[in-house]
């Protein structure tokens, strides 16, 4: 049988000095594994090694995981991208330690070395540093749509990606079958409408969370004046927070007076205070409007201060 002669363009980083590697059966037990059998095991390899690498950093990091960057507006697709290249750093351990992962296990497929060798950590953190930019777009999706086409493209043709030629690898398919293709197609599709799923109820289960922590510590005097007294949600998307005057009642001042005061007074130190990323940044980021509102002494709203996502612009 003839050989198939393949030359890596580098390897770790640097020249083959000219070698060849001879790809021959007995360097090859096993033929490359297909677009879709690698496309649904990092699918599923990506989802759970990011879910636990973003747990560790709300843990033992959550002065970056709440930066207030990724508490506005698509915050979370940025902190997933800020996520990825440890995920990925994760996936060469797991692999190094024990020979594959999950995905790729579930899908029947494996990384080896071009000769068949099991690759070293060094050699896979390599490979997926490539895959980070190359293959994933630096997990920019749309471009990601692009990228995965491309590597298709040249899989379909029966050639290596270029992470792997740069890393001197190549992804095999030593136990993948259609049966297995649509188990993970399953997994990875599961574990994807799972997370969207529980994004959207938190989301939608923000306000009330968030009234509920306030109520747990209500009421509670702020000052000599001033009283919380807690916090309800509702009408829409809406948190109000209710505050009295405990002094202030008809009798005693003239109401627009005091919310003339108040006014000058709280306006723009409520707002600095609820776009705070501690504050209600997440919130409002999300679309809830958050209402301040003082009544005084005998429960006549007095004055309130309306603060929406557009305000912490």
């Amino acid at each position: 049988m003839a050989s198939a002669q393949l030359t890596p363009s580098a390897r770790r980083g640097g020249d083959m000095s000219g070698e060849t590697l001879n790809m021959n059966s007995e360097a090859i037990e096993h033929p490359l594994a297909g677009p879709w059998y690698r496309f649904w095991a990092r699918q599923i390899d990506v989802t759970w090694e990011s879910v636990l690498v973003a747990l560790a950093f709300v843990y033992l990091w959550p002065e970056f995981a709440n930066h207030q960057v990724f508490a506005r507006t698509g915050g979370d697709q940025l902190f997933a991208v800020a996520v990825l290249p440890f995920a990925l750093f994760l996936d060469a351990l797991v692999v190094s330690i024990f020979g594959n992962s999950p995905g790729k296990a579930l899908a029947g497929i494996e990384v080896r070395e071009f000769r068949g060798g099991r690759p070293t950590l060094g050699t896979l953190a390599e490979r997926n540093g490539r895959l980070w930019y190359s293959g994933l777009a630096l997990g920019f999706g749309m471009i990601a749509l692009f990228t995965f086409a491309h590597a298709k493209r040249v899989l379909d043709r029966g050639d290596i990606t270029s992470w792997d030629r740069f890393a001197g690898t190549r992804c095999t398919s030593t136990k993948s079958s259609r049966a297995r293709l649509a188990l993970a197609v399953i997994v990875g599709a599961s574990l994807w409408v799972g997370l969207v799923s529980y994004a959207a109820y938190e989301t939608v289960n923000m306000p009330e969370r968030w009234a509920k922590e306030i109520n747990s510590g209500a009421p509670v005097m702020l000052d000599e004046y001033t009283r919380l007294d807690g916090a309800t949600v509702g009408p829409g998307q809406r948190l109000t927070l209710r505050y009295t005057l405990v002094d202030v009642g008809p009798d005693s001042y003239d109401l627009d007076d005091v919310a003339t005061q108040l006014k000058a007074d709280l306006d723009a130190q409520l707002r600095v205070e609820a776009c705070k990323t501690d504050g209600f940044l997440p919130l409002l980021s999300e679309g809830t409007e958050v209402r301040y509102a003082y009544h005084d002494k005998h429960g006549t709203l007095v004055w309130a201060r309306d603060v929406r996502q557009r305000d912490c612009r």
